[in-house]
């Protein structure tokens, strides 16, 4: 896939935003694009995932990830736990009083979190999304789409159309589970995802010895992908004890070092 190499080249030009979007309710959009945003805070501040322990920076990271979708991470980390020391900056806030998006400030192992709390679940009038796609502070933005699908539908509520969010992208991840029934089950809105999104990079999460090739690349009209494994579970429950993320626990891991290749790709 190194033909697909666009990442740099917009980098330059200052800003680089990268949306990672499920074809359907648990594919891993959040695991994927929380590990692609950690590996990329990684690869830009000069460090190896050979386990070195990140220190709160000083500055802003380059890096930032932005939950548009459905709230993951403000619990997965405990930044509950990190109130009294560095109080969360709500950007749902931010945008409801118009204030500048470039002060919103969350830190933690080199990736500034702009992310949604636990009770937000509704999704985010256009004006005010679209606004947070252009003004999101950092210079690689990864935007989490979990729980928003083709068709407009989220998980409990209405989110915008993926496609609109694509078209605002410089690069789209597009993450499937390959278990036949959940693929054919979501096989028209995969279709019109990536009729309307042609330019998509999938990646095949939690692929493993079981999948049948073949016909996964039948499914996918023979299309390309980038191919992660299946993360043992007792690694993400270990991580999620720890208020880490996988990546971070186990940087050797042959899983996380197929997600480091999707940031060496795309960066």
């Amino acid at each position: 896939m190194n033909e697909l190499i666009t990442g740099m080249d917009q980098l330059s030009r200052g800003k680089l935003r990268i949306a990672v979007f499920p074809a359907f309710s648990g594919a891993g959009a959040s695991f994927v694009c929380g590990s692609l945003a950690y590996l990329a805070a990684n690869k830009t501040a000069g460090l190896t995932a050979a386990g070195a322990s990140l220190q709160e920076p000083r500055r802003r990271p380059a890096v930032s990830l932005i939950e548009l979708g459905r709230p993951y991470f403000y619990q997965a980390l405990s930044f509950e736990k990190r109130e009294g020391l560095y109080p969360f900056c709500s950007v749902r806030k931010l945008l409801e009083e118009r204030k500048s998006l470039q002060s919103a400030e969350n830190l933690k192992d080199g990736v500034n979190w702009l992310i949604r709390e636990p009770q937000d679940l509704e999704g985010f009038e256009a004006g005010k999304l679209f606004r947070l796609i252009s003004s999101a502070p950092g210079g690689i933005c990864f935007f989490d789409c979990s729980g928003i699908f083709c068709g407009g539908k989220g998980q409990g509520t209405s989110f915008p159309d993926p496609a609109d969010i694509a078209a605002e992208m410089d690069i789209s991840l597009f993450v499937i589970d390959p278990m036949p029934t959940r693929l054919l089950e979501a096989s028209s809105s995969i279709a019109s995802f990536l009729l309307e999104v042609p330019e998509a990079l999938v990646v095949v999460n939690k692929n493993n010895s079981g999948v049948h090739e073949r016909e996964l690349r039948r499914f996918l009209g023979r299309r390309s992908f980038f191919s992660v494994g299946h993360m043992p579970p007792e690694l993400i429950y270990k991580a999620e004890y720890g208020s880490k993320l996988p990546a971070a626990i186990a940087p050797s891991n042959e899983i996380i070092a197929q997600l480091g290749a999707i940031v060496e790709n795309i960066l």
